[in-house]
């Protein structure tokens, strides 16, 4: 049965169904050799219109089913050859400064390439991967005097589109996009993809950058660079030289305000404020240069206050983080968030934040307190609040969410967290009288239940482990201390410590699934407030209480896999299959029910790990994972798309044909 024909959709294939669907339940398969008979080679060259040979090119095959990483060095003609390898699909992708990553079949630099599958036996020795330079960025940080500035930190970030927001982030691939400036003050960003950029510089930070003066004072010292200047010209021309004399420093006035200038992180072209910014498109393997800019020196000032602790928390103890206030969708604004102070309470809870550049800031306080006031976060024996560890942990998903940890409670499950907040608006001009008076955390409880394919035992109930983290945004998200866990051996659990803010769940059964091979236990659902958690993120608000939460584990499985064929009945695998709810709700950037695969050389595809539901499926040209999401491209989708359905445990086979052929 062939579909009508559609029209008026760019890159989408008419499909059109040629084999029956086939459901079962889903098993794990057995462990898969680590060795074998088939081979992958081939050579590597430039993009050019003469292509040249690449040498010392990594490539790297990667096993879908995972297990198995082969990697190899190009020879000095560019060949390479991965042996030994056991029959299944593989990604093949190269690497190599300047060039641009390069994956096997991939339409684009950044694309996920094509699987290869292979038989035992099998050798494929005609693959060809061809490289494109990056491109480069280049350009000179002088300090406000014109002369070059030494060590100063430069980064490049590129614009993309990161959990439904366009907004700069690091460029994949890390280390390309971050260094310092030379002697010269020269910096030199090079195999960058095309694309959108954002500079920004930050300068050292030493004690000699910030600085105490009148504006009296400030005003002698001008004049006085001025009047050297003036004479070395001078003693150049004539070829004598007097030394000026210098004008005496005016001594302040008990009543004249003192002011704090520092240098401040800058952006090309030359602004303190990230959302002044201008950007630079460069495209493959071109060049930028004249990238200059100046660094700038700021007012800033002092923020003072206060944290008032209950019984049992020493101010000490307490964690203090301010940070740059952005709302969602910020963009590069977003870039200023990067910029955050921590400073540690006095005994009496009284702290201070020091040069302070002009704008609107959060100042976050966490402390946490063991059971019967004892532990790391509370008494004389805690751990002053500066020397806590914090680690930066990167969201999943390829976000560029950066989420702040400090270690406070020790572990603890039992401990009690405590936080405030305020926003403080800075305009150059002392601050003092904040107040941050802690209240304690939210808490969390529910129940754990399971749903297996048989009547049979779970086990030890209180091994499952849950975990609520910060929900993946661009740009930063704060989060002081994990909140604590613990569960019964009736299921019944409780999360403690939770404080303001967008969080998901994670969770971990380590559990006897029944007897004999088969998969474990993985989490289906988490109810909360009437919504599913694994697919919208829960927002805490102050003194929410949360006490009927519903977190669900199954050891079903569900999936669809198939072959893509064009009109002729061979594979089809330059195209992606995209899989997507047909409840468009869930046409979110972080959905589980929204995923693409490519097929393989043979045109198997499969897409694992759906929710049971209702689903569309299509087949399309030229789309990147992370354009999949976006809910016009999905509606596009709708009318050039197959419908089913999948139950619980249902394993699906659908066969697919492009209509009209390639």
């Amino acid at each position: 049965m062939k579909t009508p024909p559609v029209v008026g959709i760019t890159g989408v294939a008419l499909l059109a169904l040629i084999v029956g669907v086939n459901a079962q339940q889903v098993r794990d398969q057995g462990v898969r050799p680590s060795t074998g008979t088939a081979v992958i080679s081939g050579t590597i060259t430039t993009d050019e219109q003469t292509p040249q040979p690449i040498r010392r090119a990594s490539v790297m095959a990667i096993a879908a089913e995972g297990g198995i990483a082969r990697t190899v060095v190009s020879d000095d003609a560019g060949r390479f050859s991965i042996t030994g390898l056991p029959a299944g699909r593989y990604t093949l992708s190269a690497t190599r400064a300047p060039y641009l990553r390069v994956a096997f079949g991939a339409k684009r630099h950044d694309g996920p390439g094509t699987p290869i599958t292979l038989k035992d036996g099998h050798q494929m020795t005609d693959v060809a991967l061809r490289m494109t330079r990056g491109a480069v960025l280049s350009g000179r940080i002088v300090d406000e005097n014109g002369e070059p500035a030494f060590g100063v930190q430069v980064r490049a970030l590129q614009m993309r589109t990161q959990f439904g927001e366009r907004t700069f982030g690091p460029v994949p691939g890390a280390g390309l996009a971050n260094e310092a400036t030379d002697d010269r003050g020269q910096f030199r960003f090079f195999g960058l993809p095309p694309g959108e950029y954002a500079i920004t510089a930050a300068p050292r930070l030493t004690p000699g950058e910030v600085v105490a003066m009148t504006d009296a004072e400030i005003r002698a010292i001008m004049f006085d660079l001025q009047q050297k200047r003036a004479a070395a010209q001078q003693a150049q021309q004539s070829g004598q030289y007097t030394p000026p004399v210098p004008s005496p420093t005016p001594a302040p006035t008990p009543d004249e305000e003192k002011i704090t200038v520092a240098y401040a992180p800058v952006y090309y072209p030359g602004t303190t404020l990230a959302s002044g910014a201008t950007t630079v498109t460069v495209g493959a393997g071109e060049e930028r240069q004249g990238l200059d800019f100046a660094l700038r020196l700021v007012r800033t000032t002092t923020v003072e206050g206060i944290v008032v602790t209950p019984p049992g928390v020493s101010p000490r103890s307490v964690q203090l983080m301010m940070m740059r206030s952005m709302p969602d969708g910020a963009g590069i604004a977003g870039l200023e968030a990067l910029a955050m102070q921590r400073v540690a309470p006095g005994p009496d809870g009284t702290f201070t934040y020091r040069a302070v550049a002009p704008g609107l800031y959060k100042i976050t306080a966490r402390a946490t307190a063991a059971a019967a006031g004892r532990g790391r976060g509370a008494g004389p024996g805690a751990a002053p609040a500066a020397e806590r560890t914090v680690t930066f942990t990167a969201a999943a998903r390829g976000g560029e969410t950066m989420v702040i940890t400090p270690d406070m409670s020790g572990g603890d499950p039992n401990a009690s967290t405590f936080w405030a907040e305020a926003e403080v608006p800075v305009d150059g001009t002392p601050i003092s009288g904040v107040s941050l008076n802690l209240q304690p955390g939210m808490t969390m409880t529910g129940k754990v239940q399971f749903r297996a394919m048989a009547s049979r035992p779970t086990g030890d109930v209180t091994r499952v482990r849950l975990r609520l983290s910060p929900a993946p945004t661009a740009g930063v998200r704060l989060m002081i201390g994990a909140p604590g866990f613990r569960i019964d051996g009736s299921g019944q659990f409780t999360i403690t410590g939770l404080t303001p803010g967008r969080y998901n769940l994670s969770g971990t059964a380590p559990l006897a699934a029944g007897s004999g091979p088969g998969p474990g236990w993985i989490l289906e659902s988490a109810i909360v407030k009437g919504r599913d958690m694994l697919d919208f993120p829960l927002d805490i608000g102050p003194n929410d209480s949360i006490t009927d939460a519903v977190v669900t584990f199954t050891e079903y499985r569900q999936e669809v896999s198939g072959s893509l064929q064009d009109a002729s009945g061979r594979p089809a695998p330059d195209y992606t299959i995209v899989v997507f709810a047909a409840d468009n709700q869930y046409w979110t950037a972080q959905s589980r029910r929204v995923q693409s695969t490519r097929p393989g050389t043979d045109g198997r595809f499969t897409v694992p790990n759906l929710p049971p539901g209702e689903y569309h499926m299509a087949a399309v040209t030229d789309v990147l994972p992370t354009e999949v999401n976006d809910p016009a491209f999905l509606e596009q989708l709708v009318s050039a798309s197959f419908k089913f359905t999948l139950g619980p445990g249902e394993r699906k086979s659908q066969d697919l044909k492009i209509a009209g052929g390639l």
